[in-house]
């Protein structure tokens, strides 16, 4: 049986109105008309906090299929803030470094403020049951 894995991130990640902005329009042939495809891309900011993170962490293991995880995030200042904002760039980045398979394995997430870390994430394999 796979063993939890806790990761330390060295810094929190840009919300996630940061992370993505909408790609120029590209036009699509198809059936006999041209249509405008817009999609959204990856911003600098959120591809240097990836870089920064996989550079800084490295190779931590794999927990494979189903999972449960915990998300414990620093609290910076006394700002009012969403921490679902902050869930998704930090499931992508453990699909990114091969820690999970695929962030719809996520049965269990749990999001809280505290610690001193800036970001802390346990990652454990889902045993079904909750909590």
């Amino acid at each position: 049986m796979t063993e939890p894995l806790t990761i330390i991130l060295p810094e929190r990640p840009p919300p996630l109105s940061a992370c993505y902005t909408n790609a120029a329009p590209r036009f699509v042939k198809g059936g006999g008309r041209s249509k405008a495809h817009i999609g959204r891309k990856m911003t600098k900011r959120y591809a240097a906090w990836i870089t920064r993170c996989m550079l800084t962490v490295g190779y931590v293991g794999k927990v494979p299929g189903p999972i449960a995880v915990d998300y414990q995030f620093a609290r910076v200042d006394k700002r009012k803030r969403d921490l679902g904002n902050l869930e998704k760039a930090v499931s992508d980045l453990l699909v990114k470094m091969k820690v999970i398979e695929d962030d719809s394995l996520i049965m269990v997430l749990r999001l809280r403020w505290g610690g001193d870390a800036p970001v802390r994430i346990t990652v454990a394999p889902w045993r079904g049951e909750m909590g």
